[in-house]
């Protein structure tokens, strides 16, 4: 029941060479409202770990991606609800990217 004005998103993922992935989020400040009514905001990670150097079968690497969605100072509006949504392309079908682990933190 308290508002948030920030999240926090931890990946842990294995991105080969020919891959990408995109983080979106979107808010709600009221509990009774549609969420699937807003629309989608991409968030660039702060950090850039390298893509993994190995093709699929010969071992992954994974590494964390960090994001601070509404900054160090909490800039979003005020919310209760969130979602967020990875998009994850590859140039080769046979070496796509793979989520180890998503942990997110709404931030008061």
């Amino acid at each position: 029941e308290q508002f948030a004005q920030g999240i926090r998103v931890f990946l842990d993922a294995y991105k080969p060479q020919n891959a990408t992935m995109d983080l979106y989020y979107r808010t709600q400040p009221s509990a009774d409202a549609d969420i699937y009514e807003k629309e989608w905001v991409y968030i660039a990670s702060e950090n850039s770990p390298p893509n993994s150097p190995l093709a699929y079968g010969e071992g992954r690497q994974f590494n964390e991606y960090s994001y601070l969605i509404g900054g160090t100072e909490g800039d979003l509006d005020p919310f209760l609800q969130f979602q967020i949504k990875i998009v994850m392309r590859s140039s080769n079908s046979s070496e796509i990217p793979v989520l180890e682990s998503i942990r997110t933190i709404a931030l008061v």
